[in-house]
């Protein structure tokens, strides 16, 4: 093997190389000649990636494996396959025990996205305004200023607006809307956000949808330079029967499942309404049909938006000094559901609750402003609380590559988290720069193989290896020496980051020579 490539965006590229047939003393060794076209997966964690293995000469004299020979195929194409490593051979069918030597290559997909949080309240807006050194760090960290059709009609004069945009470090607006309000109500929503100073990114439209609203959002009075705006189209959870994907819902036309799943197939994506009361009551199912809502956004490659509301929707057992508590769960039970959406609103309305102060003795306060604070530190981190050792140095690690073949070298990778509040969702990945057949590299977590989610920055340590306050968690590094002569050096990387798709706040060298 000549290369192994680890491909941080997503695009088509092309590996040339030749695999030799091992023939036995008796034969002379022959060529193959070959190509490898990868396609590499459009969505971040989905399967849609594609391998073509081209030869020179007669294709259908050939069989081609992806899996280092355990199956073989008389087709060159391999389709929908997730990130990761693959180990490809070919083999020409007159010859079927003499097959090629491995040839690495490994399908990326696109870097992590972060999740994105916007802030907004209707009620207690005031509090925020005369108090602004009381939400300091949400006012600075947050993506946004969420707003919806109720305070913009009712509430929020044009004062209010102007000293939001100024008090938000990131002057972007998220507009919630309504079916019931009308066009030129909205056009005057845009105008009073961008009078205020603020830039709209995000739009949303509630109580059904309709295509000529929907294009009315997204492309009214945009800004010089700027984009069309994304729309998505929102639904109570809990009204769906569990599964956005299936006909359970429960109320009438035109507000089916069906029509959701057509709505939200057209315009730019799905987003939520949250009252925690609901979650916490699992009412109609709710929690199953949040995440039933962000997957079937993420399937059609689009956005998807969770609110967490301190609302207590009449729930018996909930009141809004539980916000704080159900609003955690509400986000780690996303994550352990593979279900974390693009962006996360909090957001209050019609709950007697308090807006400030984010927190108290650094820690979230149990306010609208303090569940932000949660939610931001959780995905940005708490500075100087998470690190991680291989084989209990932090230091760069030099491996003898001249070790004799089936020799393993076994590293125990254990990652820390020392903050006495904060839990983390935390990724691992590794860049490995020219790999060769001469080494096998494994990442276990516990009996399990989780070295292509590592390979392809895909990992996380979530669920039941979530990294709660003050807590360890652990992998294990294998390298194992292959029964090969060919070039043993090789160079991998390990990144550590409090959740995917932020920047790591540690790497680790590991260099073969």
């Amino acid at each position: 093997m000549t290369e192994f490539s680890f491909l941080r965006n997503m695009r088509i590229f092309i590996i040339v190389g030749v695999l030799m047939l091992s023939l036995g003393a008796c034969q002379s060794s022959q060529d193959i000649e070959f190509e490898v076209e990868t396609d590499d997966v459009s969505t971040f964690r989905g399967s849609d990636g594609k391998i073509v293995v081209k030869t020179k000469g007669i294709s259908n004299s050939f069989e081609y494996s992806i899996d280092n020979g355990e199956t073989w195929s008389n087709s060159n194409t391999f389709k929908s396959l997730s990130a990761g490593l693959y180990r490809i051979k070919i083999r020409n069918k007159g010859l079927p025990r003499k097959t090629s030597q491995v040839k690495y290559v490994m399908l990326s997909q696109p870097e992590a996205k972060r999740p994105e949080v916007y802030v907004g309240v209707a009620d207690q807006r005031l509090e925020q305004l005369n108090n602004p050194d009381k939400w300091k760090f949400v006012r600075e960290n947050a993506d946004g200023f969420y707003i919806n059709f109720i305070m913009l009609d009712r509430i929020y004069s044009q004062k209010d607006l102007n000293k939001f945009a100024e008090l938000f470090t990131n002057k972007n607006a998220f507009i919630e809307s309504d079916m019931n309000s009308t066009m030129k109500k909205e056009q005057g929503y845009i105008d009073r956000l961008h009078k205020a100073g603020f830039r709209i990114p995000y739009t949303s439209l509630n109580y059904g949808w309709e295509k000529s609203r929907h294009d009315n959002l997204k492309t009214y009075n945009l800004l010089a330079g700027q984009e069309p705006r994304l729309c998505l189209v929102q639904q109570g959870p809990w009204c769906i029967g569990g599964d956005i994907t299936k006909d359970e819902g429960i109320l009438p036309e035109p507000y089916t499942n069906a029509n959701y799943r057509s709505w939200i197939e057209q315009a730019d994506g799905a987003s939520t309404d949250g009252p925690m009361g609901f979650w916490y009551s699992d009412e109609n199912s709710m929690k199953s049909g949040s995440y039933s809502m962000v997957k079937f956004a993420r399937s059609l490659g689009k956005k998807s938006l969770v609110m967490i509301c301190p609302y207590h929707a009449d729930v018996k057992g909930y009141n809004p000094n539980m916000y704080l508590e159900v609003g955690m769960q509400c986000v780690r039970e996303h994550e352990d559901n593979d279900a974390e959406p693009d962006i996360w609103s909090v957001f209050e309305y019609a709950t007697s609750i308090a807006a400030v102060p984010e927190e108290k003795d650094g820690k979230p306060f149990n306010s609208t402003t303090g569940m932000a604070y949660y939610l931001i530190n959780h995905i940005l981190g708490v500075p100087d609380t998470l690190s991680f050792t291989v084989g209990n140095t932090d230091k760069d690690i030099q491996l003898d590559a001249s070790v004799n073949p089936g020799t393993m070298l076994s590293y125990e990778i254990e990652v820390k988290n020392t903050s006495d509040w904060c839990d983390y969702a935390a990724g691992l990945k590794a860049n490995i720069e020219d790999l060769t057949e001469a080494w096998d590299v494994r990442f276990m977590q516990g009996d399990k193989d989780v070295t292509n989610l590592v390979l392809s920055g895909s990992f996380q340590f979530y669920k039941e290896h979530r990294l709660n306050p003050q807590s360890t968690q652990k992998l294990t590094l294998v390298f194992t020496r292959t029964n090969t002569s060919k070039s043993t050096n090789f160079t991998m990387e390990l990144f550590l980051s409090t959740h995917l798709g932020v920047e790591g706040v540690q790497s680790i060298k590991i260099i073969a020579k």
